[in-house]
């Protein structure tokens, strides 16, 4: 069985910081994942 039915988004950088990819498994749920890579980014996820 496929752990992904559906991509969505392909890893990309987010404006904010954030690295993310989206997409659907094979439920149907979205799942995104993400991580921060820009500095400041980093400093507000550690806090």
């Amino acid at each position: 069985m496929a752990l992904v039915s559906d991509w969505v988004q392909q890893p990309s950088t987010m404006p904010w910081g954030n690295r993310s990819i989206l997409f659907r498994d094979p439920h149907g749920n979205l799942v995104n994942l993400f991580t921060p890579v820009r500095e400041d980014a980093i400093k507000k996820f550690i806090g």
